[in-house]
């Protein structure tokens, strides 16, 4: 019997992966070289790249988001732009992490797009550099439609995920709004899978005042609070509703929470999804990282949303239940107010507050 050589690397990835399932923990894991990467990007707000957001589309590749002061914004990208080459490949029919993979490349490389756009004939190609740019996770909007015409403004303000540099879009993005007469806000956490815990206090601190926003309790069981800064809410008083749904998680759910326990936002949706606990992030020398379980974190009220349930995984309890049920109907189209069941509902929770 021979045998082929073995990678230590390997062996030893296998051997934490085994004793990090004994913990029974979904969210103590080991990630591999790439995925750490992919992590940190996240967390830190940045990556290499064209700055645009792709979507799966029949023809290609809809671009979905143009991050602002980006190369892809500089060079004329478009939302609702359908990507059709990479190059010389054509994207037709293919994984949509292998095109962004792709139109990815090294800092200070170009990449050339062919392109659809609606009303011109012509397919258009554009030459995009690559370079390092910050992750748009923040967008904000004037809600437009029939279903408010003639009625007060109001702003939505889309979050994606809760990074280091999410609270200076936050606050640029909100200025935007608040600069256009907004009398109302809807915070959108739907499929937020969260992040920073930070990110999630001091997002809240724009709203409440000097409150405990979250605390947080170790296994010895040693407390940590973590508090909201003075005069950073501005006198805000209009309404504000959070949508929330089963994707929203963990520091969204510490955002969407702490808003709802002092009165300052009513949640509509649909149930979070219940991620109570704080990992840390212990680097490998092999470029791995192991995130690792240390504490669970607790409301305002001192509740915790950490999800329980069955040992086949149906669910028991946990989450942050909305004050106004809405489920999504199965054509939604998220932040369309014709379709978007959830977010129409929003606008007349604030309206009926305005009243």
């Amino acid at each position: 019997l021979q045998y082929g050589t073995v990678k230590r690397q390997d062996l030893t990835h296998a051997a934490v992966d085994g004793m990090i399932g004994s913990l029974n923990d979904p969210h103590t894991m080991l990630l591999e070289v790439e995925a750490a990467q992919k992590f940190a990007e996240k967390n830190h707000g940045e990556f290499v790249g064209i700055g645009a957001e792709l979507a799966p589309d029949q023809l290609g590749a809809r671009v979905r988001r143009v991050f602002k002061n980006s190369p892809a914004s500089e060079a004329g990208l478009r939302q609702n732009d359908i990507v059709t080459k990479v190059g010389p490949k054509p994207v037709t029919g293919r994984d949509l992490l292998d095109v962004v993979g792709d139109i990815r490349g090294p800092s200070g490389s170009t990449v050339k797009l062919t392109l659809l756009r609606a009303g011109v004939e012509s397919p258009i190609t554009l030459v995009v550099a690559r370079r390092r740019v910050q992750i748009q996770d923040v967008y904000g909007e004037i809600l437009r439609g029939p279903e408010v015409e003639g009625k007060a403004p109001i702003g939505k303000l889309e979050v994606r995920s809760f990074s280091e540099m999410i609270i200076a879009q936050f606050d640029d993005e909100l200025s935007d709004l608040e600069a256009q007469g907004i009398k109302g806000l809807i915070i959108d956490l739907r499929g937020n899978p969260g992040g920073l815990m930070s990110a999630a206090v001091a997002m809240a601190g724009r709203f409440v005042d000097n409150r405990v926003i979250a605390s947080m309790k170790e296994r010895d069981g040693s407390p940590e609070v973590f508090r909201s800064h003075t005069g950073l809410a501005d006198g805000r008083t209009y309404p504000v509703v959070v949508l929330i749904d089963g994707g929203t998680a963990s520091a969204a759910e510490i955002l969407a929470g702490a808003l709802h326990d002092y009165n300052r936002a009513t949640l509509v949706g649909t149930r979070s999804y219940g991620k109570g606990s704080v990992q840390i992030v212990k680097q490998l020398e092999d470029g791995a990282q192991l995130k690792i379980t240390i504490a669970r974190y607790y409301l305002p009220n001192g509740e915790s949303v950490q999800r329980k349930e069955t040992e086949d995984g149906e669910f028991l309890s946990g989450g942050l239940k909305p004050d106004v049920e809405v489920k999504s109907p199965p054509n939604a189209v998220q932040g369309d107010l014709k379709t978007d069941a959830q977010l129409r509902k929003a606008a007349e929770v604030i309206y009926s507050k305005l009243r």
